[in-house]
């Protein structure tokens, strides 16, 4: 188990190495991402392409100096499908944000070298986001799924070792999408 853990800091080690590829300076975000990016979305489920979908994230700067509109439209409709969020700079030293869905839901977000993470659960359902920044395109990755564990492994003893419990779980969805200005 030792063994592992020090693998998980050795890879975690390299990736982090500041490369303009990989990484980006937190006083870049989100003014170097701002722009309208449009694209296509691909829903995934059980492995199949299940739809297609034209989709639209707005990220542009308010009258207010730490937060940005983060507006994602989704489809042709683009009335029905507006969801007009908000971007907000809780700590942007620890990349730390979040975004106001300005209905009372407010989702923690965090900037990981190019990545904007984001990890909750509503109504039974886990949610994993990740926008991604890679040059001049943004990639959109949303994973979901169950947060009921399909499996729990571990939980032993190998010699000395107390071998922890892990849980695994299903991932059933993948929204997908590649965005350009």
């Amino acid at each position: 188990m030792k063994a592992f853990f020090y693998i998980l800091i050795t890879l975690f080690l390299i990736y982090c190495q500041p490369t303009p590829v990989l990484c980006q300076s937190v006083e870049d975000f989100p003014q170097s991402w701002q722009g309208k990016w449009k694209g296509e979305m691909h829903i995934f489920s059980s492995g199949v392409l299940q739809q297609k979908l034209p989709m639209q994230l707005h990220i542009l700067p308010t009258d207010s100096a730490n937060i940005f509109t983060y507006r994602i439209i989704y489809g042709i409709d683009t009335i029905a499908g507006d969801r007009p969020y908000l971007l907000k700079s809780i700590d942007k030293n620890k990349g730390w944000y979040v975004c106001d869905e300005q209905n009372s839901i407010k989702i923690e977000s965090y900037l990981l070298g190019n990545n904007l993470t984001s990890a909750y659960e509503v109504q039974g359902t886990f949610i994993y986001d990740i926008l991604e920044k890679r040059g001049e395109t943004l990639i959109w990755r949303l994973f979901s799924g169950s947060n009921q564990a399909v499996s729990i492994t571990g939980g032993t003893k190998n010699g000395e070792e107390d071998i922890p419990p892990v849980k695994s779980y299903a991932i059933r969805v993948l929204q997908t999408a590649e965005l350009k200005r």
